[in-house]
């Protein structure tokens, strides 16, 4: 009898374990969370298709921010949004081959991605102004 309870327990323990940890790795993959630690970026997995396509809207949103705040001038806006749709279409091309993307376009993919978001922060914070 006591040897079923310490079984019990010790699965209750491991199950609790292994839920702490999914929710872990479920963090790590979070946009944000990359955002944050570009040290580690070549430590952990590329990010899954959908944190793809919502960095791609977030960087539209940036842009199109900047520009209406005159932190980015129209020039430099159709270079980032060329950059954009470029990622798009190698983004489409990648799906269009097969259902799922292999590890090392996503990989080029979010470099592409972490180029251009250092760029439009860069931009932004260069901006001149009159005295």
């Amino acid at each position: 009898m006591e040897y079923c309870m310490k079984k019990k327990n010790f699965l209750i323990a491991f199950c609790g374990t292994l839920l702490a940890l999914s929710m872990g790795t479920t963090m790590a993959d979070s946009d944000d969370h990359r955002r944050g630690n570009h040290n580690d970026h070549h430590q952990s997995h590329p990010p899954k298709p959908y944190v793809i396509k919502h960095r791609i809207a977030d960087q539209e949103r940036e842009i199109r921010d900047g520009y209406r705040n005159g932190s980015l001038t129209k020039k430099e806006v159709r270079t980032l949004r060329y950059n954009i749709a470029k990622i798009k279409t190698e983004y489409q091309r990648a799906h269009d081959n097969d259902e799922r993307i292999s590890m090392r376009e996503r990989e080029r993919l979010d470099h592409m991605l972490d180029r251009n978001h250092r760029m439009i922060r860069k931009l932004e914070n260069n901006r001149i102004e009159r005295f």
